[in-house]
């Protein structure tokens, strides 16, 4: 099995049967305007290639991106999205009203020597929505595995699904969390703003170190949650508390640092390519930076009839009831 790095959390898995595509993201100014990808110079179809299905670990716009989805399938052909089962499938409500394929992964899907199985990470709360993927190959000598977990979280309940596996080949894990803490919680000249960055970015250092321990890999690959704050929030990208992943690298001997758009591993050699071999620059964030920070957020395109009208308010108001009731 190959894993080929492509941006963030998408990266795509191959086996002799099958490609997998995860979580493609690539349209710039999603969560109402606020995050951009780091460089728009790049071209993703190209990296991507062609595929067989494309796996959506869950609803968040940095992984479930339709607007993308809807310009490779007019490249490509339309792909099935393959998603978890979820007893409340926020996901699948969302793929169906976009017009895409959907397959809930009830049971594993089988391509030629290829096996493709999807882990709800469910607790029991409303709220569940992310989801692991595990591709086996099944060689002669061997069966290969790659587990792709993305943003779910330390459980150990969770995680012992993976456990009666032993070793696995490769795993993706994230590194870094996103969110509006703490850069939105406290003034800027408020001491405890960094305070609080650093302890967020240990925290899911921490976390990644952890994950690992319960499930043990030869080779991992951090990744996922590389973002920029765009339009009016380009200030707040330094408190974040935020990791690079390079800096995984040096606290963790089994990590592969692969670079974007161009880095791979697979699971006969291990041997990677297209490794990444220092910290992001400081030029190429503001440069970056530099092109994102005069870009409108989405409630600033609000038509002054919508507000005039009190049709917002009426809209608002309607969201309350249902969100009171549920």
């Amino acid at each position: 099995i190959r894993v080929n790095m492509i941006y963030s959390a998408c990266v795509t898995i191959e086996t002799p049967d099958c490609k997998i595509l995860c979580d493609p993201w690539f349209t710039d100014g999603i969560f109402d305007g606020a995050w951009y990808l780091y460089t728009k110079d790049r071209d993703p179809f190209s990296a991507i290639g062609d595929c067989n299905y494309i796996y959506i670990s869950h609803i968040h716009a940095d992984h479930y991106d339709p607007i993308f989805l809807r310009k490779y399938f007019e490249i490509f052909g339309e792909k099935t999205l393959i998603i978890g089962d979820f007893e409340s499938n926020y996901l699948e409500k969302s793929i169906q009203h976009d017009g895409f394929k959907c397959q809930v992964n009830t049971k594993p899907l089988k391509l030629g020597q290829t096996v493709v199985s999807v882990f709800p990470h469910e607790t029991g709360s409303p709220s569940d929505i992310d989801s692991a993927c595990l591709v086996e190959y099944f060689a002669e000598d061997r069966v290969h595995r790659v587990l792709n977990i993305n943003d779910c979280v330390y459980d150990p309940v969770f995680l012992s699904n993976f456990s009666k596996f032993g070793q696995l080949d490769i795993l993706l894990l994230s590194y870094t969390g996103a969110g509006p803490y703490p850069q939105t919680y406290f003034e800027l000249d408020d001491p405890e703003l960094l305070v609080a960055a650093k302890s967020k970015k240990s925290q899911f250092i921490e976390q990644y170190l952890k994950i690992a321990e319960v499930v043990p890999a030869k080779v991992r690959i951090p990744f996922a949650g590389q973002y920029l704050l765009g339009g009016k929030l380009s200030h707040l990208n330094s408190y974040r508390g935020v990791s690079d992943s390079y800096e995984i690298g040096q606290i963790d001997s089994s990590a592969v640092i692969l670079n974007d758009y161009e880095g791979s591993v697979d699971t006969v050699s291990f041997k990677a390519t297209g490794t990444k071999a220092c910290l992001t620059s400081t030029q190429e964030i503001d440069k970056r930076l530099l092109e994102i920070k005069k870009q409108p957020m989405d409630y600033e395109a609000i038509p002054e009839w919508m507000i005039s009208n009190k049709v917002l308010v009426s809209l608002l108001s309607s969201a309350l009831i249902r969100a009171s009731r549920k």
